[in-house]
């Protein structure tokens, strides 16, 4: 038996009486005892919950108006994300969500963690504001962040190692995150210290358009599209240099790909249930294939390079972004959190995720055919510089690699 200790506000949002409230008493569950709050996002209405014991926390979208069942299910939908994100292995997921089965609501008890909750809804509110709104925003980039927050009333440590330590003393952590997933986190906060509004789905597709080019592309090429390496500034040396070394990794890791390798890399993300979370990877989908195009665009290909079948495969990701653009309003209009329109949309998008995956090998696969002919697809490949013939080149010095950007601003950035 799990207790989720209500505000007033979330009582009365569910619209639950005296009667249906319980007593106040401990919690033997491993996680322990959640607090809950109803709060609003803009026009948008929400549950913010907290974790009692390790002040962990994440967000519920939606209103459940005099509907306990429903946000007990959205509830658990989002403790399992999180204890995803978290690398709980899969028997530890299942144990968890045993105990939580059976729920009981009472008020709250502890003020620490009212206070510590009224502190994490302030960051919750101003992080997705900065993002346009609920419904645009990344939340789960969000509900990391806020997690890495030091809080006072656990020792200035944060909330994401609370919850781990937790349940790696428990043995229910299987290993460390992917290197990928550390990689892409280490982008997104690169990206997020320096202004920089760009998502890993625009970068992933931008890198597959540039990986698509005949000749050697050369980062003074697609990092402009990444951010404005000219406008950007840096907390330090440090901070610029995780980046650009995490945005490389990405980069050798896609320009390695092969179209006939089984694996295709995309980004992991975990979507919030209902209309928003279907919104959301919509525009995902959408923003990876507009950004493959721009990646193409960077080193304009000739008409003739994309024909037959890869013709046929760029308009078929048109038609993607298409479909996705006509079916944004309609959802963004259905006023079923789980209606029809939302769980047809989830589950087109399931089915056209893929689609675009074999469009880009499709594409790829054409031009790779048009490289091995020696036909140079309108790119003029970048060569390379034999480092042994050259005396060291200064920072501010023109690049040796022609691209007539300042060696610090191109070559300089990878070495």
């Amino acid at each position: 038996m799990v207790q989720i200790r209500c505000t007033k506000k979330m009582i009365d949002e569910l619209n639950l009486p005296l009667s249906g409230i319980a007593e106040i008493r401990s919690d033997g569950s491993l996680l322990g005892a959640w607090y809950a709050n109803a709060v609003r996002f803009g026009r948008h209405k929400a549950v913010v919950v907290v974790n009692e014991r390790t002040l962990f926390s994440f967000v519920v979208p939606g209103g459940f108006k005099n509907d306990p069942a429903a946000f007990t299910k959205a509830f658990l939908d989002g403790l399992a994300r999180v204890l995803r994100s978290a690398q709980v292995s899969l028997s530890g997921i299942e144990t968890l969500l045993a105990e939580h089965q059976t729920m009981e609501v009472t008020v709250t008890e502890s003020r620490k963690v009212l206070g510590n909750m009224n502190d994490l809804v302030s960051m919750y509110d101003y992080e997705i504001e900065a993002a346009g709104g609920l419904t645009p925003a990344d939340l789960a980039f969000i509900i990391f962040k806020v997690n890495e927050t030091p809080q006072k009333n656990i020792s200035w440590g944060n909330s994401h190692e609370a919850l781990n330590q937790l349940l790696s003393d428990a043995g229910l952590i299987d290993r460390k995150p992917p290197a990928g997933v550390l990689r892409d986190e280490q982008i997104m906060q690169g990206l997020h210290k320096i202004g920089s509004k760009r998502t890993l789905h625009e970068i992933y597709g931008l890198f597959y358009g540039c990986a698509a080019a005949p000749g050697m592309v050369m980062p003074s090429q697609y990092l402009p599209l990444v951010y404005d390496p000219d406008d950007a500034v840096f907390d330090s040396e440090e901070d610029a240099r995780n980046l650009l070394e995490a945005l490389q990794e990405l980069w050798l890791t896609i320009a390695g790909w092969r179209p006939g390798m089984k694996l295709f890399y995309y980004p992991v993300r975990d979507y919030a249930p209902g209309r928003a979370g279907v919104l959301q990877r919509g525009r995902h989908l959408s923003s990876f294939v507009e950004y493959f195009f721009k990646g193409l665009d960077s080193w304009k290909p000739r008409e003739d390079d994309i024909a037959g079948d890869a013709l046929d495969a760029m308009k078929g990701l048109a038609q993607i972004s298409a479909y996705v653009e006509v079916m944004a309003p309609i959802i963004e209009r259905s006023k079923d959190e789980q209606g029809k329109e939302v769980t047809e949309a989830e589950s087109m998008i399931s089915r056209i995720e893929p689609v675009a995956a074999d469009c880009i090998v499709r594409i790829h696969t054409q031009l790779r055919r048009v490289r091995a002919a020696g036909v140079a697809a309108g790119f003029e490949p970048v060569q390379s510089v034999d480092r042994a013939d050259h005396v060291k080149i200064g920072r501010n010095e023109p690049c040796p690699c022609g691209s007539g950007k300042k060696y610090k601003r191109c070559c300089g950035l990878t070495h």
